[in-house]
């Protein structure tokens, strides 16, 4: 109870669905919310909105019908979790360089997840860059005993220099 009260989570509703290639993917037009705060001091850490496009991607609102110039992938880092929309740095970049981005972070991504995702649409927009920011999340994918714990699906291995991707 202790716990819960000095930091305690909390959503709108969830934000996320089951997808059977990746694990789990955000939900398309959807609105939701994510904060965290102590309710022993009454301090708040973070209290966001989550606005998803129709393509279930992290933006300002629930549509958007513009091509991407850019596309972010990666983890919770990329999809700016703690914060609003505008302060993410998918939105900063196309604040200062004035072209569409689109921000495919999802929160507990792996880097082959990441790279599974933009391949979805990769056909589709055709952006002029990808921009991947998933740091220190490549044991995420990794299929190893000593990782397991850590261990997402689907992972990869490397043996005798050949990779194999696990579902």
């Amino acid at each position: 109870i202790v716990s819960k009260l000095t930091k305690s989570y909390s959503y709108c509703n969830s934000y996320g669905e089951r997808d059977n290639k990746i694990g789990w993917v955000l939900k398309q037009s959807h609105e939701s919310c994510l904060s965290l705060q102590n309710h022993i001091k009454q301090k708040v850490y973070f209290d966001t909105t989550i606005f998803l496009n129709q393509y279930g991607f992290r933006d300002g609102s629930i549509l958007n019908n513009s091509k991407p110039d850019i596309i972010f992938i990666g983890d919770s880092w990329t999809f700016g979790y703690g914060v609003n929309n505008q302060n993410t740095f998918a939105s900063l970049v196309s604040s200062k360089t004035n072209m569409n981005v689109f921000n495919m972070g999802v929160p507990n991504y792996s880097s082959l997840q990441s790279i599974f995702l933009y391949k979805r649409f990769e056909d589709e927009f055709s952006p002029k860059y990808v921009v991947f920011l998933n740091p220190n999340t490549l044991t995420r994918a990794l299929c190893s005993k000593e990782n397991y714990r850590y261990t997402l699906e689907p992972c990869y291995s490397l043996k005798n220099n050949e990779v194999k991707i696990h579902f």
